[in-house]
């Protein structure tokens, strides 16, 4: 006769035993597995690609609620570039640009980044790259854009609303008291000054004379020929081609085709 104490001393011995098979079995199903996989080494990427979408900022932008917006922060790329050149499996950075532009501030703290890289530096130009973000991918090594991407747009604007006429309209007044004469500039509720117009159009061309040099200097261009580029036009691929802006017509096939002989293995890219 088995006891109550016996019958679990039973189930105990079984569940055991049962733990067992199972460990050995399955040990025997994965070692073949972990064995060929050890044999399989990690492929590291040796190519790392730095997104620049959207508006550029220098830091990261919030909305009233407190959301970061959307956009390309200048800092953060400056960040990545770095890392990527103090990482010993990277040799070589691709910028993927799509963006219309933004603070020019942001589009030469890039550029600057790249023109510094210890590594070589390519900038990829999909649908555009446009004002701030072509000055950002003037500081690559080789630039590529596709024939119907849209590159350029060289110049500077400071254009806003002006809804003085309206506010008069609707019996709205603006009352200035500032400490000085151009405090107010700009403000969406007063007209423009004489004085005002003057100083806002000489801060404009001294941000598109900046533009332009950095051009000139970063793609070795002729200065006559980018001061007549810079009427604020955006162009297509093909003639960005030929007016030297880009280097090269193509997408990411053609840019692995170009790493692939500048490092001298086949590139491996982490996005």
């Amino acid at each position: 006769m088995i006891t109550k104490q016996g019958q679990l001393k039973t189930i105990s011995i079984s569940i055991i035993g049962i733990t067992v098979v199972a460990f050995w079995a399955s040990a025997f199903y994965f070692l073949p597995i972990l064995k060929q996989a050890k044999k399989q080494p990690v492929q590291l990427c040796n190519v790392q690609a730095i997104k620049l979408d959207g508006e550029m900022y220098t830091s990261v932008n919030y909305d009233d609620k407190g959301v970061a917006e959307p956009g390309a922060i200048s800092s953060s790329i400056e960040q990545a570039i770095a890392k990527a050149n103090s990482d010993k499996n990277v040799k070589a950075i691709i910028i993927d640009i799509d963006s219309g532009g933004g603070d020019p501030v942001a589009g030469e703290e890039v550029a600057n980044a790249l023109k510094h890289s210890a590594k070589p530096t390519v900038a990829l130009i999909r649908s555009q790259g446009t004002s701030a973000a072509y000055w950002a991918a003037t500081g690559a090594n080789r630039i590529f854009a596709s024939l119907d991407s849209y590159v350029g747009s060289i110049g500077a604007t400071a254009s806003y609303v002006d809804n003085s006429i309206q506010d008069k309209q609707n019996g709205l007044t603006f009352n200035s008291l500032s400490s000085g004469q151009f405090k107010d500039m700009l403000g969406t509720d007063k007209p423009l000054t004489d004085s005002e117009r003057a100083l806002v159009m000489q801060g404009v061309n001294l941000e598109k004379e900046n533009f332009v040099t950095a051009i000139v200097s970063n793609r070795n261009l002729d200065r006559t020929k980018i001061e007549a580029l810079a009427d604020g036009s955006a162009i297509f691929g093909q003639s960005a081609l030929g007016d030297g802006l880009i280097d090269q017509i193509g997408g990411i096939n053609e840019v692995n085709d170009y790493l692939e002989q500048k490092i001298g293995t086949g590139p491996t890219v982490c996005w």
